[in-house]
């Protein structure tokens, strides 16, 4: 897994916590539990051991719902790690992808020497599956 997929997770692990220091919630620790059955993930993360895309695309999907964040909404530096490894937030006013009424400015993000845009079809039906 490259460095930019275990910062963009670190990024996000980073604002989670301080989230849940705020307003509470579940730690870290509970959240790799219920995401992966383990939850030691974040400390070998911090740890700077490698992981899964599996594990990755596992935690972007929990992290992607705002309801899985303490306040039910998701902080913007925790929103631009997601977007930099091509999975944006899955927000209530994302349209289905047969809309075609609400556009999406594209992020300014590559990923494989393609941009991803966040408001493109691929990303919004993952979001659907989540």
């Amino acid at each position: 897994m490259s460095d930019a997929y275990q910062n963009a997770m670190r990024t996000v692990a980073e604002a989670y916590e301080a989230e849940v220091a705020s307003f509470g919630g579940r730690s870290l620790s509970r959240v790799s539990t219920i995401v992966a059955s383990n939850g030691t993930f974040f400390e070998r993360l911090r740890q700077g051991k490698p992981f899964y895309v599996h594990n990755l695309d596992r935690f972007a999907a929990w992290f992607r719902q705002p309801s899985n964040w303490p306040m039910g909404s998701i902080p913007q530096t925790a929103r631009d790690a997601l977007i930099s490894i091509g999975r944006p937030v899955c927000d209530a006013n994302v349209p289905h992808p047969e809309t075609t009424s609400h556009v999406l400015p594209p992020a300014e993000v590559v990923e494989g020497g393609a941009p991803v845009v966040p408001g493109d079809r691929r990303a919004i039906s993952q979001c659907i599956k989540s």
